[in-house]
């Protein structure tokens, strides 16, 4: 039985689809063009896409300068978001758009994955607290992931 999406379905259907786009596209043109590392990613050696990242990473570094040059432990977590977490976000889409019998399947580990993700983050975040950093614009960013 098909029933109608609610406003809100359709709200977390869109919201779900820009995160896989920023898992699965934005997040890997400045992880890979830029090798991981802001200051040897040069505007004249790149693609206008991966500028284009760049430029709007240099807004989020001014808060989380971390992401300037990251650590393993960083990198590690973003490298599952764009792997792992990009595909299932659209999936979690396409399965609540279309009212899929599977979703809960998916959905609930998922759902907890990017939880214990999203914690880890945030302590190591705490933890190794780069000078500069703004830990509330960082939270309020990362919160909706």
């Amino acid at each position: 039985m098909v029933t109608e999406s609610s406003c809100l379905d359709n709200c977390l259907v869109c919201v779900f689809y820009v995160f896989a786009f920023t898992a699965l596209v934005f997040e890997p043109l400045y992880y890979i063009g830029c090798d991981w590392n802001y200051d040897t990613c040069y505007y004249e050696d790149t693609s206008s896409l991966v500028r284009i990242c760049k430029a709007i990473w240099n807004i989020y570094c001014k808060w989380d300068p971390i992401f300037y040059a990251p650590p393993e432990w960083l990198k590690v977590i973003c490298y599952i978001e764009v792997f792992l977490f990009g595909p299932l976000y659209a999936l979690s889409a396409f399965g609540l758009h279309y009212r899929c019998d599977w979703l809960p399947f998916v959905a609930l580990p998922f759902a907890g994955a990017l939880f214990y993700s999203t914690i880890v983050y945030f302590v190591m975040e705490f933890v190794y607290t780069e000078p500069g950093t703004n830990l509330i614009l960082v939270f309020i960013v990362n919160i909706p992931w």
